[in-house]
């Protein structure tokens, strides 16, 4: 058995290397050593921590790519040419098949990491180094495998090939889902967004959490210890996943009952592993120091791919997923709110037509009691203003509102009031004149009750959501003067 399996998996690894993948993954890395070259000629500080984070997060990405690919083609070529039927007329278990492929792609996989590893050791620490490689070759050997199992089983390269990109792509994702599945701003409550939360955290029992994997903080920052990198129940699972795979095409489909029986306790104590070891880790939790900075803008439009609205709806939802925590003053209070101003912005340069960073602007991040955060919010509000007042005139309506009973500036209310009036042409004639009943004497409510009784007249508001986000706010503005006895009207 032993002896059938390791000829299987050297002749694996002889036929990649005689192909041409070594070339392929030497160009791959010639090219991002070289483009990292010229990310650090560009950068006027920390040249060396962008030229390690740059090839590291595209020779991550390369290496996947090129592993998969290579793999769903190796096996396709097999299948077509009707080598792996000839086999298994032979004295030879399907099962000692797959083994012994399996075998040879995970070789491929350990060399293709040890490969991408080599320029970071002159580049980041040798413990970084090793942990970012171990990383890699687990993470490629989870690729090899679902690979290997998608073509056996399906027997075509598109939809195995479908199958091995989507189940990365949600591998890679599926924390920043659970966090906007956990925290969402409205409907928590509803059937549906029930069931989604259900469906997502059972997923993250049985998925890897590849997010958590091979990352370049270890190399750029500092090396992690290894309790992060959760491979052994992934790797158990997708090997016992081949070894329960069907034969090549057109071959009649075994029964489970033919598989050895020690395969099965194998496959049920690996997936019993997976799901125990994922439940007993720690539900993500959205913190506000673990807010980062937002890439550059020309970053982002890069990462877009041509779909920046998009990619803005995206950031926008992960912003969310940060901020959106039970205590609405404690949470956002803590927020650096530099940062959040650069989301923001970043989130406008992408899409500058949406109004949802303007909203969260002016009805979430400014209504934490802290006047020099309120300030800075409303000063975003109308740096944004004045470059499309047509569009953005209803939240500056909402910035002066505030500043006048919240902040007590009546000069930075009316500042606003005629920044509307003069700039906004197409605002309705009662927006224009705000300075009026900001002169009178009327409450915050009566103000707030004034505007959004405008806004839905005019038309301006016309999404439900919209419409019962800013009525919530209404009645927990009056909520708070109700019981509040020292409010001022």
């Amino acid at each position: 058995m032993k002896s059938r399996i390791t000829t299987i998996a050297r002749y694996t690894l002889l036929e990649a290397l005689r192909t041409r993948l070594p070339a392929l993954v030497l160009i791959a890395v010639s090219v991002l050593l070289l483009a990292s070259f010229f990310v650090d000629s560009i950068a006027v500080t920390e040249g060396a921590r962008f030229q390690t984070g740059f090839y590291a997060a595209g020779m991550r990405l390369a290496g996947v790519f090129i592993a998969g690919l290579y793999v769903l083609v190796s096996v396709a070529r097999e299948l077509n040419d009707k080598g792996l039927d000839m086999l298994l007329a032979l004295d030879l278990p399907r099962g000692h098949y797959v083994l012994g492929k399996l075998a040879g792609f995970l070789a491929i996989a350990a060399l293709i990491a040890a490969a991408a590893c080599l320029p970071l050791a002159w580049l980041a620490a040798p413990q970084a180094v090793l942990q970012w490689a171990a990383s890699l070759a687990l993470e490629l050997a989870i690729i090899v495998a679902l690979a290997l199992f998608c073509m056996v089983t399906f027997n075509q390269l598109v939809p195995a090939a479908s199958f091995v990109l989507a189940f990365y792509l949600l591998a890679r994702s599926l924390t920043a889902i659970r966090l906007m599945s956990a925290h969402p701003l409205i409907g928590a409550d509803t059937l549906s967004h029930q069931v989604i939360t259900f469906v997502v955290e059972t997923l993250a029992l049985v998925m890897p959490a590849l997010d958590a994997w091979t990352q370049t903080a270890w190399l750029v920052n500092h090396a992690r210890g290894g309790r992060h990198v959760r491979s052994l129940p992934e790797k158990l699972l997708m090997r016992g996943s081949g070894l329960g795979a069907r034969g090549s095409k057109g071959a009649t489909e075994r029964p489970v009952a033919v598989v050895p029986r020690p395969v099965l306790v194998l496959l049920a104590l690996a997936f019993c592993l997976q799901v125990g070891l994922q439940a007993v880790q720690p539900k993500p939790s959205a913190r506000a120091e673990a807010l980062g900075a937002p890439a550059a803008p020309l970053t982002l439009q890069a990462v877009a791919l041509g779909e920046p609205i998009a990619l803005a709806q995206l950031l926008t939802l992960y912003l969310q997923a940060f901020d959106n925590q039970p205590g609405i003053s404690i949470p956002f209070l803590d927020l650096d709110y530099a940062r959040v101003t650069a989301w923001l912005e970043a989130i406008l340069a992408l899409d500058a037509v949406g109004q949802y960073p303007l909203l969260m602007a002016s009805q979430l991040y400014a209504q934490v009691p802290d006047q020099a955060k309120q300030r800075r919010m409303c000063e975003l509000v109308r740096e944004q203003f004045g470059r499309d007042p047509d569009r953005r005139w209803r939240w500056l309506a909402h910035c002066a509102i505030m500043a006048k009973h919240r902040l007590g500036d009546t000069r930075l209310a009316l500042a606003y009031a005629e920044a509307i009036a003069r700039a906004a042409h197409r605002a309705p004639g009662w927006a224009r004149q705000m300075r009026v009943f900001i002169l009178e004497d009327m409450g915050e409510v009566e103000a707030a009750s004034i505007l959004l009784g405008g806004l839905l007249a005019s038309g301006e508001v016309t999404d439900p959501r919209e419409i019962h986000f800013l009525t919530q706010r209404l009645e927990e503005i009056k909520t708070a003067r109700k019981s509040s006895p020292a409010s001022r009207n």
